[in-house]
């Protein structure tokens, strides 16, 4: 298999791309919140997306719930419908979530215009379809640019918003950016990664999130009356699309569990992997349907490294 290796340092002046020696200049930035950690923000990241004063809007989508956890998130942590963040406030662990996207990047990410989806989280086609459907009547009220931020079935949620687009023959509906948190890949809705309603798609993974691959797609009747081959577990890869950027995640130099893509360390981080992801991606260093990486996300951002390669499939 060839693979091409980049590097993207993180160092006090610059961040440096080591194939082609091009150095960018990074601003070293404190937290507004007076916590011990601090970011890093380069030119780029600075003016990257929004050139006007339109307010970028986050929501998240949490994934698979069993039946008594999901009572305890729905009364606590994330109600069923949309809510926004900072009337949710960040008492538990979801509601955390767009206080620390906020901390790292409160331009992209600022909590005013962040929200959270909650929905029944069973486990099964026709729940996330459902939940599609009323995903889809809150986004239609919201200003763009739009980003889903989505964890395990909650991407499959996102996902089934192209089949629900096409019920309601909708020309106008778009999602800016889609973010899949360890997705399990399944061959009914793995297809639509590539709907033109997805403007970009980020899907993130660990090699050793089994839980990401455990439901057994094979076993659904969806599955069983599909004219094509479908493996028996889910998947970790998407196939590749013009608008899709995959990488497989390390932290701390180790594959995550399901449950670290909801970390308080990773989505302090987040921001900033979207970015590289992003850059790399868009700055023509591979071609974009082959947007395939994998990055290891230092301890901290202190000085630290982001290694990226490249992997063609």
């Amino acid at each position: 298999m060839k693979k091409i290796t980049l590097f993207l340092l993180l160092l006090p002046g610059c961040l440096m791309l080591i194939e082609n020696c091009t150095c960018l200049p990074i601003t070293k930035t404190s937290n507004p919140s007076g916590n011990e950690w601090s970011y890093f923000h380069n030119d780029i990241v600075q003016t990257k997306h929004y050139q006007t004063k339109i307010t970028p809007v986050t929501v998240q989508v949490h994934g698979t719930l069993p039946p008594l956890i999901s009572k305890l998130v729905h009364a606590l942590d994330s109600p069923l419908g949309l809510v926004p963040a900072l009337t949710q406030g960040n008492k538990y662990y979801l509601g955390r979530i767009p206080y620390l996207l906020y901390h790292t990047d409160p331009q992209d990410f600022p909590l005013k215009t962040s929200y959270l989806f909650g929905w029944s989280g069973r486990l099964n086609f026709q729940a996330r379809k459902e939940a599609a459907h009323e995903l889809y009547k809150v986004l239609k009220e919201l200003p763009h640019p739009i980003t889903l931020i989505t964890h395990s079935h909650g991407g499959n949620v996102a996902l089934n918003l192209a089949l629900i687009v096409q019920e309601y023959d909708d020309t106008t509906f778009f999602i800016d950016r889609l973010v899949l948190l360890a997705a399990p890949v399944q061959a009914a809705t793995a297809h639509l990664v590539k709907s033109p309603i997805f403007k970009r798609v980020i899907s993130l993974y660990s090699s050793k999130d089994w839980t990401q691959v455990i439901d057994p797609q094979r076993l659904y009747s969806i599955s069983r009356s599909s004219n094509i081959p479908v493996p028996f577990f889910s998947q970790r890869i998407y196939p590749a699309s013009d608008n899709l950027i995959q990488a497989c995640i390390l932290i701390n130099r180790r594959s995550p569990t399901h449950i670290e893509f909801l970390s308080p360390n990773f989505f302090k981080t987040l921001p900033v992997v979207l970015e590289i992801l992003t850059q790399s991606a868009d700055k023509a260093h591979l071609a974009s349907q082959q947007s395939h990486f994998n990055i290891s996300i230092p301890r901290c951002l202190y000085c630290q490294s982001y290694k990226v390669s490249y992997k063609k499939i």
